[in-house]
């Protein structure tokens, strides 16, 4: 019977352990840690103060391992030892004799929590004590009072709010703590956990750092006593919105609450105005009052008041005209010009070449000659303003250029049609200028289309409606005014091709062979050109068939009048032999005198034949129950997939516990069954009677022991262990070797 059978439970479980360390004497001792006794209650340690220790014992007395290490653990605040953290390591006290010692450590700065617990690990053996009683343990980096409502260098001990507002209150020395404690009236401030507090009632408030219950009190802050005293109003102006002021005025805004005591601070677009101070009235400034103003009232309790809104306006004048900067005039012609103005009351008075035209003083003005011409507009009420219009450039045109474009979106070789139209008149003036002059002279001109150079008949509009492929090609515009003759520059349009195209092959998987792709279209126009496309190259052209014994993407571009239309895109794939599946490994191992069904999935048609080609099933199943080699031929279509098996019978299990190495050829080695010998994924260890390795290896071949191994005693009892991926102990226990 194997040894690890007839062993106690206790002792079984730590079988190694015996092996390496109590074989030899055959003695073993089990200490029990006893759990730590801290010699503080609820620590808060410092910078200045970080010495603490914990009285550690156990029983019986006995030694430790040479190499044993004894180690203070500090489990997480919750008390959980998955986060814990070591505080001190002790390794010579493996041979006290009064079995305990006391650990000396430090806390760390991290410690904050309520709930911490400690614990002792041995390594040598390894053992863990019970855990010690939960306590408060916080390490603090603030060790004097708090300082908060600091302000400009001073704390102020007062606060005085007015009814509905607020005030924020912050920790001026020491803000950047993980956690405070909030105070009113002695009482804690729920949810109240950062550096400051936004108050609203009345009440004595203090801070201090969050240390726990026991550390907190320490840092406790100075007292701020909170008042609520009366509201205040006020407003300027008697509350109007708006105030205009003329340009060099003095003007002001008033308050309606005049008190010396009281602090008045005056804002114009949100900046203060001044210096805040007794001032119940603001005079503006002359040269550039507009803005948006308010007053913030402060009273000496504190409370403050905010007034409406002005909005303070310099108005002005301003002045123009219907017509462009550059006007052209035809010869004999006239043209009217109109002004507008936002003054009131207004005058006109309007200027060619800067010379005042007489008698011209209303709102408009009919033009006949070339020249530079304004008008002057002041105002009639209220401010005295004036303002001139934009210049009007009027001359006559030296010479017209015209332009053309589509009048709806286009894409070359996309739209289905287009419409061309005539998009410019340009004139050039006297000055070098060019204006668009379309709508003041498109009617003037006479009108011819023209395709490549060629005149089209009957085609004399300023637009070209354009629907047809066999019509691309490049057009222009000719206009005619008298004796001149203007030529708008070429457009190119290509119409895309009215034709579906698509593509078609015998089958889209390759196994040897070829394959036929061919062409499908709605027409059968000569004019057509064909290329096709592997994988985005051309690879031939002018062919409807194509034969291709290469995977890949492939498309037939068919092209006409400088357009092209592509087919759809056919995918041809290699065949993919792993869509047969056969419910077997390729070593197909069965027990001797059984029988078993190996069956195939994922083709059209299936033959089983032995290694002698003899034919054994031509179903998708097969019966084995033999060894040997085993051939599947499986077809798809007209694609053959090979598989081959060998069938093995099972190997015993059995391991053997007696060697006799005696050379008779009879039980010589240890020979382990095929599922652990020559395995590359199994480690086989052997140890000898004192507990020290012999041999240690992957792929054991099944050759010990050695003939030159020799022992003092007769039938000595080694002990293997069979270790598989390097984690799983799948067989233990002993070899007695007999000469």
């Amino acid at each position: 019977m194997p040894m690890d059978k007839k062993l106690p439970r206790l002792v079984k479980k730590y079988t190694l352990f015996l092996l390496l360390f109590g074989m030899k004497s055959g003695v073993l001792y089990a200490q029990i840690l006893n759990k730590p006794v801290p010699d503080f209650e609820n620590p808060c340690a410092s910078e200045g103060f970080n010495t603490y220790q914990v009285a550690f014992s156990w029983i019986p007395t006995g030694a430790f391992g040479a190499d044993n290490e004894f180690i203070l653990e500090l489990s997480g605040p919750e008390g959980s030892f998955s986060n814990r953290t070591e505080l001190s390591r002790v390794g010579d006290q493996n041979n006290s004799s009064s079995s305990s010692f006391n650990f000396q450590f430090n806390f760390p700065v991290t410690t904050a929590g309520d709930n911490y617990r400690l614990r002792v690990r041995s390594t040598s053996p390894e053992n863990v004590s019970a855990e010690s009683n939960a306590f408060s343990a916080y390490y603090r980096r603030v060790n004097q009072q708090l300082t908060i409502n600091e302000i400009n260098g001073t704390v102020v001990g007062t606060v005085a709010l007015c009814p509905g507002g607020s005030y924020e209150l912050s920790v001026a020395n020491y803000p950047d703590e993980a956690s405070y404690i909030w105070y009113r009236n002695g009482m804690v401030v729920s949810g109240e956990t950062g550096p400051s507090i936004t108050i609203s009632q009345a009440g004595k408030y203090q801070a201090e750092v969050n240390y726990g219950q026991y550390c907190s009190s320490d840092t406790s802050s100075n007292e701020v006593t909170v008042t609520i005293g009366g509201s205040m109003q006020v407003s300027i102006n008697d509350g109007l919105p708006e105030l205009d002021i003329c340009s060099g005025d003095n003007a002001g805004l008033m308050a309606d609450v005049d008190n010396p005591s009281y602090i008045y601070t005056w804002y114009k677009d949100g900046v203060q105005v001044g210096t805040p101070s007794y001032q119940p009235e603001l005079f503006l400034n002359g040269s550039d009052p507009s803005g948006e103003y308010y007053l913030r009232l402060e009273n000496p309790g504190g409370c403050t008041a905010q007034s409406n809104s002005v909005q303070v306006s310099a108005p002005s004048v301003s002045v123009s005209t219907d017509a462009d900067s550059n006007v052209l005039l035809l010869p004999g012609d006239n043209i009217t010009i109109n002004a507008s103005t936002n003054a009131g009351n207004p005058q006109y008075t309007w200027y060619k070449d800067n010379v005042v035209i007489s008698g011209e003083t209303t709102a408009s003005l009919v033009v006949t000659a070339p020249g530079v011409y304004k008008v002057k507009v002041v105002q009639g009420s209220g401010c005295s303003l004036e303002a001139f219009s934009p210049e009007v450039n009027v001359s006559y045109p030296q010479e017209f250029t015209i332009h053309i474009a589509h009048d709806v979106e286009y894409n070359p070789c996309v739209n289905a049609f287009t419409i061309l139209k005539l998009d410019g008149i340009y004139a050039t003036a006297e000055n070098g200028t060019s204006v668009d002059v379309l709508d003041q002279y498109k009617n003037e001109f006479n009108y011819q289309w023209y395709r490549n150079g060629n005149y089209l008949d009957g085609k004399t509009g300023t637009s070209l409606t354009i629907d047809q492929p066999s019509d691309n090609g490049a057009y222009t515009l000719k206009a005619t005014f008298g004796d001149d003759i203007m030529v708008s520059g070429e457009m190119d349009i290509k119409l895309r091709l009215q034709e579906t195209v698509s593509i078609e092959a015998s089958d889209d998987i390759l196994c040897g062979g070829s394959i036929t792709i061919n062409i499908t279209t709605g027409t059968g126009n000569t004019d057509y050109t064909y290329a096709w496309y592997k994988d985005g190259e051309k690879i031939s052209e002018n062919t409807t068939a194509l034969n291709i014994e290469e995977e890949g993407t492939y498309r037939l571009g068919v092209s006409a009048y400088g357009c092209t239309v592509f087919s759809n895109e056919l995918v041809i794939h290699p065949f993919d032999d792993s869509v047969i599946e056969v419910d077997a490994p390729e070593r197909i191992i069965i027990p001797e005198g059984a029988t078993r069904t190996v069956t195939a999935s994922g083709g059209d048609s299936y033959s089983w034949f032995r290694a002698d080609n003899e034919l054994i099933s031509d179903s998708d199943s097969v019966e084995v129950s033999t060894e040997g080699d085993l051939v599947l031929l499986a077809y798809i279509g007209n694609c053959e997939v090979v598989r081959n098996f060998t069938v093995e019978f099972q190997d015993s299990y059995i391991i053997p516990n007696v060697v006799s190495p005696n050379n008779d050829g009879i039980n010589d080695y240890w020979v382990l069954p095929n599922i652990y010998a020559f395995n590359p994924e199994v480690e086989v260890t052997i140890f000898s009677p004192n507990g020290s390795i012999l041999l240690k290896t992957t792929e054991y071949q099944n050759n010990w022991p050695e003939s030159t191994m020799t022992y003092a005693f007769n039938k000595p009892v080694f002990f293997y262990r069979i270790v598989k991926g390097g984690e799983e102990v799948v067989r233990q226990g002993t070899i007695t070797l007999i000469r």
